[in-house]
């Protein structure tokens, strides 16, 4: 089940901005669907601010928490990305929180140098066809896998934290739940926070749900709270399978995918 999460994991990398173009509750307050608006211009002080480590000498940034001791960056020119995903129990038939930390990153040493000191680290290696290395080392869980780029390689690293490590997503804090709040949950696949370190750099949030009561509805629940924010639009895909809420609300791009049964949140702003 974990390598199948992995997979999701790594493939949630690649494909985000291909999604997000392709698309153009109980008994917590936060689902409650009689929840006012929020107001645009109110400010959340009590959150921390997102904690991330610079790393100057990768030309990047890694979130905290990283196992960089037990899998680094080897000979890294610049990090790409960085990113941690809470699975929530129930989420493709796992029993508890799968933590999983990406990392991708740019080298120019050869690939084959850099699958052997990866798989130097592992004790022994489970067998793969996908990764070029796959390893447990005590109660984690670590990948490694290179892909050439003509003179430099782009690699993707995982590390799966042991069983539960979090029970919630420990750099959560900044995510606007007051303005996004559920929509008649019924099953929460994951929460993700992703560190860019692309130009000036970025952070991004993903909010990933499932939901009972229609597409329908859940639009003009959104609507209803996100309509008189700046830059407010809403678009339908090619197949009239989503609809795309998008806009900006205290410095965050945001954008809203609502599909028949599942929705998933998008927010990101630059470095402060």
């Amino acid at each position: 089940m974990k390598k199948c999460l992995r997979r999701i994991a790594f493939m949630s990398l690649v494909s985000l901005l291909l999604v997000l173009s392709a698309c153009g509750g109980g008994n917590d307050p936060d689902s409650n669907p009689s929840n006012p608006p929020p107001d645009d211009n109110s400010n959340n002080s009590s959150n921390p601010p997102l904690v991330y480590d610079p790393y100057s000498q990768y030309e990047g940034y890694l979130l905290q928490g990283y196992p960089e001791q037990m899998w680094p960056l080897y000979e890294s020119k610049a990090i790409s990305s960085c990113n941690l995903d809470v699975f929530f129990p129930g989420f493709n038939m796992n029993p508890g929180y799968v933590c999983t930390y990406n990392v991708v990153y740019y080298s120019e040493k050869p690939k084959a140098e850099i699958v052997a000191y990866y798989a130097g680290l592992a004790g022994s290696l489970n067998p793969s066809s996908f990764y070029d290395v796959d390893t447990d080392i005590n109660d984690y869980h670590f990948t490694a896998r290179v892909v050439e780029e003509g003179s430099r390689n782009l690699i993707y690293l995982a590390a799966d934290m042991p069983d539960n490590f979090y029970t919630k997503h420990p750099l959560w804090g900044d995510f606007l739940s007051d303005v996004f709040p559920v929509f008649n949950l019924t099953q929460q696949r994951y929460h993700d926070v992703a560190c860019r370190s692309n130009g000036d750099g970025e952070l991004q949030y993903t909010n990933h749900y499932n939901f009972s009561g229609g597409r329908q509805a859940a639009v003009e629940y959104y609507r209803a709270r996100l309509q008189n924010m700046a830059e407010y639009t809403e678009t339908i895909n090619s197949d009239s399978t989503c609809t795309t809420l998008s806009g900006v609300v205290r410095g965050f791009d945001f954008q809203v995918l609502i599909y028949n049964d599942n929705i998933a949140i998008f927010l990101e702003k630059p470095f402060d």
